[in-house]
């Protein structure tokens, strides 16, 4: 569990922690200190109980790791006169045709895009792009992402991404080819520290299509250190389109044939485990105690933002096929070997596994470290493979 790390390091402050969440079962609560019964998704109640609980109890700051809700954190921030993003620029990020529409604005390359709100305007956006990827305006966790390469193909697509909008929006852009970044910085003094890229992994994308699909990360991208200075180039005026010129931004980038394109950025540290061990493991920097810092109003040391060594972290997940978990076998075994640092199983025996169709259903995660990319992607596989499944078809 991600949020663990902030919970060690807000600690190791002295500090107590405060968690939300609308379920009282949540992982994450159990760690805290504190509990907030409130959906981290609704802004007014999560803003109504945090004044509540810091009338009495004095709250420091307010942050998130690896959920999608600046801003619920950004408007709690402002209402009790904490640091955090500007509340407008979260609002944007929430929105992703929002979002593009002021990445283009301000010259930032990002695929060509159209909200559309029917079958036909899906399919004359297609005919001057070629293929499209259709999403949910307004979703995350890669909940109704679609490639499409066929015009047979829009229907179901745009039927999936509406449904899966929270307000019934769908938007298509242009699929730029190329390498696949996920970028972990943070701002400060008008200038963008980036600690490590990640390459994401989407070598299971036939056996996934046509949904988007990234079965893992390696650190460092395979980028130059001229192509590094680009994508900082352009995270900067990416942030600097949507507002933002304090705190942590998380961008997912593709390097397209004219150089980097910003696909999405995000006001907030990532999921995926990237900052919380695989930046760490990598480069010496730890970025989750960094914002924690800059939460509680602290200066920030640009020393701590470069790299103090130069190593591989990698994360491969598990996908099952569809399916009854049987049997699980070797994940104790896989987990002791070589190199690795942290695992998980999300499953349990008796569970039904559904066909694979968004980033929440990993079932599992390794993530290993090494000298280098080979070193490190080697050990991550060598543990994936003593871990086996046994599944009763439906």
């Amino acid at each position: 569990m991600e949020q663990e790390r902030a919970y060690q390091l807000a600690r190791q402050r002295g500090l107590e922690v405060v968690g939300t969440d609308r379920d009282p079962q949540a992982p994450a609560l159990r760690l805290a200190d504190h509990v907030l019964l409130v959906s981290t998704r609704d802004v007014e109640a999560t803003v109504a109980a945090a004044r509540g609980f810091h009338a009495e109890h004095p709250l420091q700051g307010v942050m998130t790791v690896a959920n999608d809700v600046p801003l619920t954190v950004a408007t709690t921030a402002e209402a009790l006169g904490l640091p955090g993003i500007p509340v407008k620029a979260a609002e944007i990020t929430q929105d992703k045709v929002a979002m593009k529409t002021a990445l283009s604005s301000h010259g930032v390359p990002t695929p060509a895009f159209r909200e559309v709100v029917n079958e036909q305007e899906t399919l004359d956006f297609m005919e001057l792009t070629g293929p499209i990827v259709i999403k949910p305006a307004d979703s995350c966790g890669a909940r109704g992402v679609v490639l499409v390469r066929e015009r047979q193909e829009i229907a179901r697509a745009f039927s999936e991404a509406d449904a899966l909008s929270p307000t019934r929006r769908v938007m298509a852009e242009a699929y730029v080819p190329g390498t696949q970044i996920s970028s972990e910085s943070f701002l400060l003094d008008s200038a963008v520290h980036t600690p490590a890229l990640s390459e994401r992994c989407y070598d299971q994308l036939e056996r996934f299509y046509p949904r988007f699909i990234e079965n893992g990360g390696t650190v460092p991208a395979p980028v130059s250190p001229e192509m590094a200075r680009e994508i900082d180039r352009v995270l900067l005026d990416a942030a600097g389109a949507l507002g933002v010129n304090q705190g942590s931004i998380k961008g997912d980038l593709v390097l397209g044939p004219d150089g980097p394109v910003i696909l999405e950025l995000a006001p907030r540290l990532s999921g995926g485990y990237f900052c919380t061990h695989q930046i760490p493991a990598a480069t010496g920097v730890d970025l989750v105690d960094i914002v924690i810092g800059w939460c509680l109003g602290e200066p920030i040391d640009t020393d701590r933002l470069r790299p103090s060594r130069s190593r591989s972290a990698v994360i491969r997940y598990l996908f099952p096929p569809e399916g009854t978990v049987h049997q699980i076998e070797g994940f104790e075994e896989a987990s002791q070997m070589p190199g690795v640092l942290h695992s998980g199983l999300r499953l349990r025996l008796g569970e039904h596994l559904s066909r694979v169709e968004n980033h929440p259903q990993r079932a599992g995660f390794v993530i290993t470290e090494g000298a280098d990319r080979t070193e490190a992607e080697e050990r991550a596989q060598a543990a994936l493979s003593k871990i086996h499944l046994v599944m009763k078809p439906e």
